[in-house]
């Protein structure tokens, strides 16, 4: 068994994620072990325990404060926590892995490079030149690869980060006829050409090979290379499917009244128009969510405690998050104009005050994004989520508020072939027409996440991934936010506000810790993969609790930041700039109804008047010159969630099944 020493002055450069270090005097690998020496400001550490208590980790030199802890390679999963004093206050970090994910790859949820099969051998080779593998040398000898048809090894050989692994015959023979039928119908498709995308940016179509040309060595990620897939002359990945055989309106961002007015589905707090606890209300989604025969909690009380965090000053990863009244909390605009009027038409009519059916909250899009899966074949296989978008209503009037709040679940399906079919019933929608067939499919697909009990595995049995926010409810500037129910904590069973994925803290934008990072990162950030950390550098809290700004010219910069292209993928990449500067597009002319208005990609909508969409969905006004250097940019998101989607419904197992997964929030 490989075991790791660390050895370090208090390791917060291990809390804070190894990646970060830039104090480390050396390392050394030798006899199947690992030393880190660091120089640190002095802090204790304390160690989980089996029975849940934290106890400091002694000291193995008093002199130079060191301290060493021996962990498995193969089971690295010991948690510490950091115990710092600044300014005469004791703070405690939140404990976390010792080895933080990505020191030691994970290829179950390490995203390749490269993927190929040739004759019956499958290769996958994994980019051991990225920031956050500092010790490839440790990434384990095997791990199985979980195929819809047989469970297969994969076997590291010589080159390092390389696995190779021996496919049945059956199998390859059905994968290579499956291809040989995809690419055809793809060829047969139109101009037969397909999407290509660098990141979120379209750059340009591309033809797939011709099928009688396929080789005895078949690429299946990227689609670009060894000349068996039409080399591109521009930069990006084709995304394999017809985007034109899916009607984003129907499979894909459903904004169309006929479903979001849907009579007996949907109600409308403002006009009564509508079926109160409708399967696609709020109401029906926030109880589903409490499941009150589980959790014992009122789904009431659930809901109004998620709404008052708009009312009360929050400090998140060191992060403020002030009120919509920090003076006065409880004395906002969200107080006043949604809580306040939401519990006044309830006791209007005899109803507990935080009554579910009078929610102020309109919908206004379903959204099917499959495109977030993960891989079926590794460790955690699933279809992506879906997600419903509500705004704000005044209830006095029916006007809508600057107000989204977004229900993200995770779909909790696995399998190649599970998820290939829960696909093709997406596709469907789009031969079908607005109307009653329509929503009674789509209700049976929403019900697979909406449902409660829709994943045991979760708290409460939800599928939800997170809950978001975007709004500017009597505040300026804008505020985005995130709720996930933890399951531990004080209040394991309700939402509780976490910090803003992918998204650094105010202050940081603009800084020298921003162009550290950035530039730190810039392999990991232009093949999409890099995760902003709650720390960088050190024990400095890094990501957000809430994500700001002051215009929808938002984006992320710094002095100092070498690659432009990696600045721009970060900063699309985070709440605030993805729905400001980078991918705003120019304004429409007046009256014409297409995209950009400010900062929202669903718009909010009154009654009678279907949602318009953002620029960066559509690809209208594009393309747009990059904040920073003029290069155009065109972005058009629902072309690639389009063209992703039809590839799922579409194309063998064995490419699905191992296609790696996206880091987006958005």
């Amino acid at each position: 068994m490989k075991l790791l020493k660390f050895i370090s002055s208090a390791l917060p450069v291990l809390l804070a994620g190894l990646t970060q270090a830039q104090n480390i005097e050396r390392v050394i690998v030798e006899d199947g072990q690992l030393k880190i020496q660091v120089r640190t400001p002095s802090i204790s550490v304390e160690e989980l325990h089996n029975n849940g208590a934290f106890l400091p980790v002694e000291g193995s030199d008093p002199v130079e404060q060191l301290i060493e802890i021996a962990v498995s390679a193969e089971n690295p999963n010991r948690f510490v926590r950091a115990r710092f004093n600044l300014g005469g206050q004791d703070f405690v970090t939140q404990a976390r892995p010792l080895i933080p994910q990505g020191i030691i790859p994970d290829p179950q949820t390490f995203r390749p490079q490269d993927i190929s099969l040739n004759g019956d051998t499958l290769t996958i080779e994994y980019p051991v030149e990225r920031q956050a593998v500092v010790w490839p040398e440790f990434l384990p000898e095997t791990f199985p690869l979980v195929l819809d048809e047989v469970v297969i090894t994969m076997k590291r050989n010589d080159k390092v980060g390389v696995y190779v692994g021996t496919l049945p015959k059956a199998v390859i023979d059905t994968f290579k006829n499956e291809l040989k039928t995809a690419l055809n119908r793809v060829r047969n498709a139109g101009d037969g050409r397909v999407p290509v995308f660098q990141g979120r940016s379209l750059t340009g179509y591309t033809s797939l090979v011709n099928p009688a040309e396929l080789g005895e060595e078949i690429k299946l990620f990227p689609f670009t290379n060894g000349g068996q897939f039409e080399a591109l002359s521009i930069p990006g990945l084709p995304v394999p499917g017809i985007a034109s055989a899916v009607d984003p309106k129907k499979s894909l961002m459903i904004t169309d009244l006929s479903v979001v007015e849907d009579a007996s589905r949907t109600f409308d707090p403002s006009t009564g128009a509508g079926t109160e606890g409708g399967k696609w209300t709020f109401a029906y989604l926030m109880e589903q969510m409490c499941n009150q025969p589980v959790t014992g909690i009122d789904p009431k009380l659930f809901a109004a405690r998620w709404i008052q965090h708009f009312e009360h000053n929050q400090l998140i990863n060191f992060d403020p998050v002030p009120s919509s009244n920090p003076a006065v909390p409880g004395g906002g605009a969200v107080q006043l104009q949604l809580i306040n009027k939401w519990n006044a038409r309830n006791i209007s009519l005899g109803r507990h005050p935080f009554d579910l059916r009078m929610a102020p909250f309109r919908l206004t899009a379903i959204v099917n994004r499959i495109d977030l899966r993960d891989g079926s074949a590794y460790a955690s296989g699933n279809a992506g989520e879906c997600r419903f978008v509500f705004c704000a209503v005044d209830l006095d009037t029916g006007i809508h508020h600057r107000m989204t709040v977004i229900f993200e679940y995770g779909v909790p399906i696995s399998g190649c072939q599970n998820i290939k079919d829960y696909a093709k019933r997406w596709v469907h929608l789009t031969d079908l027409p607005f109307g009653p067939a329509l929503n009674t499919e789509l209700e049976s697909l929403t019900e697979i996440v909406a449902k409660a009990n829709a994943d045991p595995s979760k708290p409460n049995g939800s599928a939800i991934n997170q809950l978001r926010s975007n709004d500017i409810v009597g505040v300026n500037p804008w505020r985005l936010r995130e709720w996930q129910i933890t399951g531990s904590g004080v209040s394991p069973n309700h939402l509780t506000q976490v910090t803003t994925k992918q998204t650094p803290a105010d202050h940081k934008n603009g800084s020298p810790d921003l162009a550290d990072f950035i530039n730190l990162n810039e392999v990991d950030i232009l093949a999409g993969q890099h995760v902003v950390p709650l720390s960088f550098p050190f024990a400095s809290p890094f990501l957000s609790g809430k994500a700001t700004t002051n215009s929808g010219s938002f984006i992320w910069d710094a002095p100092g930041i070498v690659n432009n292209d990696a600045r721009h993928n970060f900063s699309l990449n985070t709440c605030n700039a993805c729905h400001g500067g980078e991918a705003a597009g120019t304004a429409p002319p007046p009256g014409t109804g297409g995209g950009s208005f400010p900062f929202v990609h669903v718009g909010e909508r009154d009654p009678g008047n279907e949602s318009r969409l953002s620029n960066f969905l559509i690809g209208s006004n594009m393309p747009m010159p990059d904040p920073i250097s003029g290069v155009p940019r065109s972005f058009n998101d629902l072309l690639r969630r389009a063209a992703d989607l039809d590839f799922v419904a579409n194309f063998p197992c064995l490419s699905i099944s191992l296609a790696p997964s996206l880091r987006m929030s958005h």
